[in-house]
């Protein structure tokens, strides 16, 4: 079977069974492109259900790599590419996709 095909099918059983864990599983073991792949040939519901387990970061980084019709199909589902309006910082949350590290010589002057 190719893996591909695969990825398909264990992306689907993990939604089915609501593990987020092995959604996430799949997309670090996979990596971006076959992930994005696999999430392309899904319809638009269940690919915004993937993505919506995803941390912010990594749902991101999925939809870079998507094609655009794909990404226009997700739009009315919430699920949208964020652009950062010129001039304008992008706030991303990462505090979801790993813990928060802390630097012993930081100092903060209150």
């Amino acid at each position: 079977m190719h893996c591909s095909n695969t990825l398909q099918i264990d992306l689907r059983a993990a939604l089915m069974a609501r593990q987020a864990t092995q959604v996430r599983a799949l997309l670090a073991t996979h990596g971006l492109p076959a992930f994005a792949r696999a999430i392309s040939r899904c319809s638009a519901r269940v690919a915004a259900d993937a993505l919506s387990l995803l941390c912010p970061d990594d749902r991101q980084a999925v939809l870079r790599h998507l094609p655009h019709p794909v990404c226009d199909s997700l739009r009315p589902l919430g699920i949208a590419l964020v652009v950062a309006q010129r001039g304008a910082p992008l706030v991303a949350s990462t505090a979801q996709c790993q813990p928060l590290r802390t630097d012993a010589r930081l100092r903060v002057d209150a």
